[in-house]
C-alpha cells in the first residue's frame, strides 16, 4: 500500500512541476512580452445558481530580476 502511495505522490508531483514549467501548455499567438506577466484564475465547480463569485486577494509579492540575477 505504501508503494502505491509513493508512486501516486510522485505522479502528482511530476504533473504539478511540469505545469509550473509550462511543459503542458503550448504557446500561442498571444505570447507575453519580456518583462511582462500574466495571471489566470480558473474557477471549477459543479454548475450552480451563482449570482457572483468573490475572490479576495490578501497579498501579492513579486521579484524583479536584474540582468544576471538567477533567483
Amino acid at each position: 500500500m505504501k508503494k502505491y502511495f509513493v508512486i501516486l505522490f510522485l505522479l502528482i508531483f511530476a504533473i504539478f512541476i511540469s505545469g509550473c514549467m509550462g511543459l503542458l501548455t503550448t504557446p500561442g499567438e498571444d505570447s507575453i512580452a519580456p518583462g511582462k506577466g500574466r495571471l489566470e484564475i480558473y474557477l471549477t465547480d459543479a454548475p450552480g445558481d451563482y449570482e457572483e463569485v468573490n475572490i479576495i486577494i490578501y497579498k501579492i509579492e513579486g521579484h524583479i530580476a536584474v540582468d544576471g540575477d538567477e533567483g
